[in-house]
């Protein structure tokens, strides 16, 4: 038997003739190797006398097949792919044959595992990204996700509860706006799709926090809405410029609300006048009058100054502005202004009252103080 090396280095001559003839010489790579017809591979670098490097892919019709595959060694070799069933792999999508630690992917598939179809191809490699963007401006999948074959597949998050959705990825459940910390107000009022809160129904606005009715801001007296002096924003009054109040009913030049809240200042302040304790529960519920013992009352920028003499004669003074919430607020001063109780002057039937202290009395007026 003759030694190894001069076969060889007879092989690599022969190999060297055919070599360049063959179809296979142009793929030097397993896949494409083995995707084309009758060429095997050798999973192992083959070096011949003198280090010369022998091809790796080779045609199986090629007369040196014999001693090629001797030399890479049965185990090392890789057959070309039969594009029958039997060959297809589960790890290629079975549409390819697993070789060499790659799919070899069959004609119309490729990727990795051959998942992605020829029409899908359109939507991989450089510049081929562009299907999985929302709009030349928009980050490939929104930033949230991956092109695979043209299509975004979304992030997975660590929370299984928050979730990433849409062609390109665009939508979530958990970025929405917030008010008082919670987002949409909380889920009695919304829930977030698509970075939008979706408000529960009898709730309205970017995070769901304003009222959708509008009962609130109808005036209870005309029956118009913020007494056409305003808009309705969450169920509450937003004036026009120059009107105060709950209903945007005050102004400057308007008529004031002294009449109004006359009885709920009498009954909250003195427990007189009109309404009854139970009355004064519930007729009197748009403020609370504050005594102060303030004399005179102070009077701000936009205050209003009522006075009424009440059942006793008594005058009884109060205030009134709004706050913020266009809310009223009634400051009301603790003493009344009373007349002197009648006396009885000796000798008559009749009770004569007497004048006031600060008018000038005679000595005879002065006696029936006495």
């Amino acid at each position: 038997m003759q030694p190894w090396v001069p076969r060889v280095w007879v092989w690599v001559v022969v190999m060297g003739v055919a070599w360049g003839a063959s179809p296979c010489s142009d793929r030097a790579a397993c896949p494409p190797c083995l995707h084309a017809p009758d060429c095997v591979w050798c999973a192992r670098n083959l070096t011949g006398e003198g280090g010369v490097s022998l091809p790796r892919c080779i045609q199986l019709t090629d007369d040196a097949i014999a001693p090629w595959r001797e030399a890479c060694g049965e185990s090392d070799v890789h057959e070309p792919v039969n594009p029958s069933e039997d060959h297809k792999s589960e790890e290629c999508s079975f549409h390819g044959a697993y070789q060499c630690g790659e799919c070899v992917c069959d004609a119309g598939y490729q990727g990795r595992q051959c998942e992605c179809e020829a029409r899908d191809l359109w939507g991989q490699g450089e510049g081929g990204e562009d299907s999985c963007r929302k709009s030349n401006a928009s980050a490939v999948c929104s930033g949230r996700g991956s092109c695979h074959c043209g299509f975004c597949m979304c992030h997975e998050r660590s929370n299984p509860n928050e979730i990433i959705s849409g062609a390109f990825c665009e939508c979530t459940n958990f970025v929405c706006a917030r008010d008082n910390g919670q987002m949409c107000s909380g889920p009695e009022r919304g829930e977030c799709e698509c970075d939008r809160c979706r408000c529960r129904p009898g709730w309205t606005g970017d995070t769901c926090n304003c009222e959708a009715s509008t009962d609130n801001c109808i005036n209870p007296v005309y029956g118009e809405e913020c007494s056409g002096s305003g808009e309705c924003e969450c169920n509450q009054c937003r004036c026009h410029e120059g009107y105060s109040g709950r209903y945007c009913e005050d102004c400057p030049t308007c008529r004031g609300k002294c009449a109004v809240y006359r009885a709920c200042v009498q009954c909250q302040a003195f427990q007189t006048g009109a309404f009854t304790a139970a009355q004064c529960d519930a007729n009197c519920t748009l403020f609370q009058a504050i005594t102060v013992h303030t004399q005179p009352l102070d009077l701000g920028e936009g205050t209003r100054i009522c006075s009424f003499f009440d059942e006793d004669d008594c005058r009884f003074s109060f205030t009134y502005e709004y706050n913020d919430d266009q809310e009223p607020v009634v400051l009301v001063q603790s003493a009344r202004e009373c007349p002197p109780p009648p006396r009885n002057i000796p000798g008559e039937d009749k009770e004569v009252a007497c004048p006031p202290l600060d008018q000038a009395v005679t000595e005879d007026a002065e006696a029936v103080y006495l």
